[in-house]
């Protein structure tokens, strides 16, 4: 009988000998629990557990179907199973009796299929697959009873797409219970590359293969109906980037095995969650309408459906993508103008619920620009500044970015409000040339009254970003800061802060140290400031103490700014650099140049990562760091960004007179070195400049944007490096450039 006969290994199934030598270690415990949706390979991993030279015990094995939630036959199908499999004698007349109606199955018939197991010796184990089938109480009360007296060596294995209805936790803790889950199960990337080579014939390179792990997750169906799609594809790498829910394997697979066997009320709800990236019962219940939305996403989670939790109280869950894709798909053929309604529902719980980036983000899927618009204009500051958003949300920067995108020109000309935040958001982007036209476009509508985000007037916000960028010089920068100073006058708002603290570092930024410090300290003990304004007030602050000789007080302070920003941000965040570089400033008055070029250049490395909000205070990170490698002897790399600095500072106003002066005694100091090092003819600094942005993956137009030059004047740079340089491509550049000492 096939329902009794264990499946034999198939040529395609690649071995997992991490996962079946964990079953065979597992010989001492009771139970092994092996739980997962369709697709991860539960029934092949007990098949080459089974086959493997390592297992000596004998194996019955039954694949159980819905007719089995009736005791007699459940048990007359594992007696046989333990007749014609592992050699247990004396079961067929207790099977023919349970199949003929006229045995009990109680206590004494349990213990006769204990007895029997005992006799063996070797230990023989149980395997049911396709466990979830049975949900009978007496079937699983007897086989509770089963496996609480099982002999030594024996053991049960289930393998079930549900967790099954045992007392799982007595028997976790009495020892007994050994539980393999999707985690476990799923494919890892060399697993995956082995499984594509087999059924597939191709061969991946290790980003198309993490490619590939990231579109399944691992999962091992999803890896196989790939594999097998690339069979003779001219492209596979091209195959993979392509492959996703829409794949008729994949399609065919989800709709048969998953979908199909759900009641009507769980399958509508299942489609319509697809409109979302993650999801919780409140949520859920209001983007479908749906009351019972909480119990059905414990029916789907508990049923195993593609469900994975991301948090530890099991509050917030999403789709697997796959099987996200698949339920989009379904929505979206079967219901069109139904995806559009859920969007806006789901936007306006977002918004509700201060998740702004989700807000946005579902407003521009509904093709709602206005509701996108309105959510943007009021929050657009939350999502670039503030950090403690409830997870998981998206990411802020792009959300916005796509945002704007999304309005249009045509709505930006007439709405000087939204004009006026994509401004804010090109220069959070780094193009500043791109804010200062829609700052025009803003300031040339004109606003009446206070900002929907809470600034006090269009003006005041305005000014706040001139003076935050800096880009019309340290009096420009303070005319600026004065005026939006005098517009925000409710310390309730962050706006108030920001005003005071940009104030601030437009006087420090002049030298005015005296003026600086009362603004910083006011910005810094504001309780409604954003974090990120409260750093950088701190930081200034700490840095205005050092140049007067209060090194205790700039100590505290650039301390105080380190813990808040290593509250709100990871190491390496752009937010937290104006820490870093107070603290590096302090480390170099200590004396201490080697830790403190440490630091800075950690702090210089976050600022590279990431667009540039205002240029000043990467110039003066980049000249403490110069100063600390000169300290340190190591001229070659000082000179490399000193000549970084020097484009740098080019590009700012002329009148930011302090960082110039400290870029004139970095020269001087530079020009009593003598390099030997080149025996070409010497790049000039901006020349330098260019040759170190191009070991990055930046286009020559983005390294105009990083220099604020043209794309044509960094070719012209670039050509003069190759003819200085002697080589003729970019790759060769930098070999020779490393060769020399440049790099």
């Amino acid at each position: 009988m096939t329902k009794v006969r264990a499946p034999e290994p198939r040529d395609e199934w690649i071995s997992r000998s991490r996962l079946v030598h964990r079953l065979i270690d597992a010989r001492s415990q009771r139970l092994v629990v092996v739980a997962a949706p369709a697709g991860y390979g539960k029934t092949a991993l007990a098949t080459l557990w089974r086959t493997d030279p390592d297992e000596t015990r004998r194996c019955a094995w039954v694949t159980l179907d819905a007719g089995d939630n009736d005791p007699p036959l459940l048990w007359a199908s594992i007696l046989r199973a333990l007749a014609q499999s592992a050699a247990v004698t004396g079961t067929e007349a207790a099977a023919h009796a349970l199949e003929d109606r006229t045995a009990e199955i109680g206590d004494a018939f349990l213990g006769e299929i204990v007895n029997r197991l005992a006799e063996h010796g070797d230990g023989v184990v149980l395997v049911l697959d396709d466990c979830h089938r049975v949900r009978d109480a007496d079937c699983v009360r007897q086989l509770e009873a089963l496996i609480t007296r099982l002999p030594a060596d024996s053991q049960v294995i289930l393998l079930t797409r549900t967790a099954p209805p045992l007392p799982l936790a007595r028997f976790r803790a009495s020892g007994d219970l050994v539980e393999l889950g999707p985690d476990d199960l799923r494919f890892t990337a060399e697993e995956t590359g082995r499984s594509v080579r087999r059924i597939g014939n191709a061969q991946l390179c290790d980003d198309v293969l993490d490619v590939l792990v990231e579109r399944t997750e691992g999962w091992p169906a999803g890896v196989q109906f790939a594999a097998r799609g690339m069979r003779g594809h001219r492209d596979p790498a091209a195959f993979v980037r392509a492959f996703d829910g829409s794949h008729r394997y994949v399609m065919d697979y989800f709709c048969e095995e998953v979908l199909a066997p759900l009641p009507d009320e769980l399958y509508r709800f299942a489609v319509r969650l697809s409109v979302l990236d993650s999801f919780c019962a409140p949520l859920a219940a209001a983007v479908t309408h749906d009351a019972s939305a909480g119990a059905l996403i414990a029916e789907m989670t508990q049923a195993n459906l593609f469900v994975v939790p991301l948090d530890d109280t099991r509050r917030w869950y999403r789709y697997h993508r796959l099987f996200r894709d698949v339920l989009h798909r379904l929505l979206t053929s079967d219901e069109p103008p139904v995806a559009p309604l859920l969007h806006r529902r789901a936007s306006g719980w977002h918004e509700q619920h201060g998740r702004i980036g989700a807000a946005v983000e579902h407003a521009l899927a509904a093709g709602d620009p206005d509701r996108a618009v309105g959510a943007v204009t009021a929050h657009w500051a939350t999502l670039a500044f503030a950090t403690d958003a409830p997870a998981p949300d998206g990411d802020g920067s792009t959300t916005l970015e796509r945002w704007a995108a999304s309005v249009g020109p045509e709505r930006l000309a007439e709405d000087p409000v939204a004009a006026l935040c994509a401004a804010w958001i090109a220069a959070l982007a780094g193009d500043h040339a791109l804010s200062a036209r829609r700052l025009e476009t803003a300031r040339g509508l004109g606003h009446t009254g206070p900002l929907p985000d809470g600034a006090a007037t269009l003006e005041s916000s305005a000014a706040m970003l001139e003076s935050t960028l800096g880009t019309a010089g340290a009096h420009g920068m303070l005319a600026s800061a004065r005026t939006a100073v005098a517009l925000e006058r409710d310390p309730a708002t962050p706006w108030y802060a920001m005003a005071r603290c940009n104030l601030g570092c437009a006087h420090y930024l002049a030298g005015a140290y005296a003026e600086a410090a009362d603004p910083l300290r006011e910005a810094a003990a504001s309780s409604t400031a954003f974090a990120v304004t409260r750093v950088r007030a701190l930081a200034t602050h700490s840095m205005v103490a050092a140049e007067v000789g209060w090194e205790a007080q700039a100590a505290d302070l650039a301390e105080a700014a380190t813990a808040l920003a290593d509250r709100h941000w990871p190491a390496g965040s752009p937010h937290a650099a104006p820490a870093g570089t107070a603290k590096g400033a302090l480390l170099m008055r200590l004396g201490r140049p080697a830790e403190a070029s440490e630091l800075l250049a950690r702090v210089q490395s976050s600022y590279r990562r990431s667009p540039l909000l205002a240029g000043w205070p990467v110039l003066e990170n980049l000249q403490l760091l110069v100063g600390a490698l000169l300290d340190l002897g190591r001229e070659q790399e000082a000179q490399a960004l000193a000549a970084e600095a020097a484009d740098l500072l080019a590009s700012l106003p002329a009148d930011t007179d302090r960082l110039r002066v400290r870029h004139a005694r970095i020269q001087r100091q530079l020009s009593t070195l003598t390099d030997t090092t080149v025996p070409l003819e010497p790049l000039t600094a901006r020349e330098v400049a260019v040759l170190r942005l191009l070991r990055s993956d930046l286009s020559l137009r983005e390294v105009g944007a990083r220099l604020y030059v043209s794309q044509n004047t960094v070719k012209t740079h670039t050509r003069a490096i190759y003819r200085k340089l002697e080589v003729g491509s970019r790759e060769e550049a930098l070999r020779r450039a490393q060769e020399v000492g440049l790099l």
